[in-house]
């Protein structure tokens, strides 16, 4: 379809300068100060290759990302040479969730791009040039090694070269000496590298190209939650950062890189620090104290072979953790006596039991035989708070953190402690994930993490008790404790 001078002329304005085409063509009118200048230096005189946005979580970086790489391929053609690049991530799940889904949202909303582009699963391309006009969604396998990494940006050369770079706070280093082999071409016309991502690991990519050894290559764009910076990301909601300063710290490490979009002081990704669990540890309640609390179970289900991992059961009441009992080669039926054995000591309020292998069918009859009611719990199932928990691993895992930070008490164990201060977890788009299980496993010699997966199980659901404070059971429970019942304080009891 020809088009007319006045649409030429367009094409000509818009490819110079991308903030009328975003505000014009795309239809996004309101635009935060941070986006302007990303846009600005990205559709800048070729001076600027390099571009990386250091950002709180949840900012829309992606939409900004996206957009440019959308530019890239719709404005950047000339008569001899097409534009051509590729768009990575730190998973295939991550970009296809992300970054592409944000290209395929933005690219329907442009008129020009779509005149001048096809979009598809894994490509944004020219449909006369498909193989030669074309930017690619690329990944490399999650446990990918150096090198593997290093090749999901091999072949990327050319006149015309765009990289965007997604989730590059734990990123390897390597992708960007890759990254920087596709600006090799001596006669190239433009080139661009888009990188962003949260400050989550001082060993990352988006370190190095921000506060590292990159950094005198690259345009940094910061951008920050600060509910009281004047320029922070308008998408991030003020009250939400407010209480998680409040709950956390100003300076706390979490604060620092989630809302304030700053690397902390130090590695800040494991979960927990031998320091806060020795603290947990360490504390010792008055008997009493979480009398009126819920006392809940968590049972994370073993095999019952030889060689397979132990059951552990964890009783939590209030503030409290009683120690855990280990159950080696247990079968059902001898898990459930376990249980009802504890249970004629700890009444239970709620018993949630770990429903994610094969193995907790029997533990779940049998207890139910003994009038149990256990819930079971998927731990890859849907998070309660899905916005900002991938799953209900990791939303149990951080409830149980919060619980160990502020004043949780627990038995001295040393595998505990091994095993909390082992885990550590990421973000998958704005959602917290935890590591993998095997990833873990690997660094505790094979062994699994079930006294913490028990402990986090008692964090499934709130649990409310079943006696409540000024009932007639509560008054009854009271009473007994002072070797009395409620007839002998009745001064009408002996007429």
């Amino acid at each position: 379809m020809a088009l007319t001078d006045d649409q030429r002329a367009l094409i000509r304005q818009w490819r110079a300068d991308p903030v009328s085409w975003v505000r014009q063509d795309v239809g996004v009118e309101e635009l935060d100060p941070w986006h302007v200048e990303a846009f600005r230096a990205y559709g800048s005189p070729d001076k600027i290759k390099r571009i990386a946005m250091r950002a709180c979580v949840g900012p829309g970086k992606s939409f900004v990302e996206a957009l440019c790489a959308i530019h890239f391929a719709t404005f950047m053609a000339t008569p001899h040479d097409f534009p051509t690049g590729v768009c990575l991530s730190k998973s295939r799940e991550n970009l296809r969730d992300n970054l592409w889904k944000e290209i395929a949202k933005w690219y329907r909303r442009s008129a020009v791009a779509q005149h001048v582009l096809r979009h598809n699963n894994d490509r944004l391309y020219n449909p006369d040039h498909p193989k030669e006009w074309a930017i690619s969604a690329r990944s490399f396998a999650q446990k990918a090694s150096v090198e593997e990494m290093g090749a999901a940006l091999s072949g990327l050369h050319g006149r015309l070269v765009y990289v965007g770079l997604d989730e590059t706070g734990a990123m390897h280093p390597i992708i960007g000496d890759r990254a920087e082999q596709a600006l090799s071409t001596k006669d190239r016309i433009r080139h661009r590298i888009m990188s962003a991502g949260n400050p989550v690991s001082m060993s990352g990519l988006l370190y190095a190209q921000t506060e590292g050894d990159l950094r005198r290559d690259y345009y940094v764009i910061s951008i920050t939650g600060d509910p009281d910076d004047p320029n922070r990301a308008s998408r991030v909601d003020p009250v939400w950062a407010r209480r998680m300063i409040a709950l956390r710290g100003y300076n706390s490490a979490w604060v620092r890189s989630h809302i304030r979009g700053l690397f902390p002081e130090g590695e800040w990704n494991a979960l927990l620090t031998r320091s806060q669990v020795l603290a947990a540890m360490q504390r010792h309640p008055p008997p009493g104290t979480f009398d009126y609390d819920p006392m809940v179970y968590g049972v994370d289900v073993g095999g019952d072979g030889e060689d397979a991992d132990p059951s552990v059961i964890c009783r939590r009441q209030g503030l409290r953790v009683y120690p855990f009992s280990e159950l080696y080669s247990a079968d059902g039926y001898h898990g459930a006596q376990r249980i009802a054995a504890l249970n004629s000591e700890h009444p239970a309020d709620a018993m949630f039991l770990d429903g994610t292998g094969g193995w907790a069918n029997d533990w779940n009859k049998e207890l139910m035989k003994l009038g149990h009611e256990p819930v079971r719990v998927g731990f890859a199932e849907a998070a309660e708070e899905r916005e900002t928990h991938y799953n209900k691993r990791a939303e149990m895992w951080w409830r149980m953190r919060d619980f160990i930070v502020n004043g949780g008490c627990l038995p001295y164990d040393e595998e505990l402690l091994e095993e909390l201060t082992t885990q550590t977890y990421d973000y998958n788009g704005d959602r917290i994930v935890m590591t993998e299980k095997d990833e873990t496993k690997s660094q505790l010699g094979q062994r699994s993490t079930n006294k913490a997966d028990s402990l986090a199980l008692t964090f499934a659901f709130a649990v409310n008790p079943r006696i409540r404070p000024g009932s007639p059971e509560d008054v009854r429970r009271r009473l007994a404790q002072w070797g009395h019942g409620v007839e002998d304080i009745d001064p009408y009891a002996s007429l």
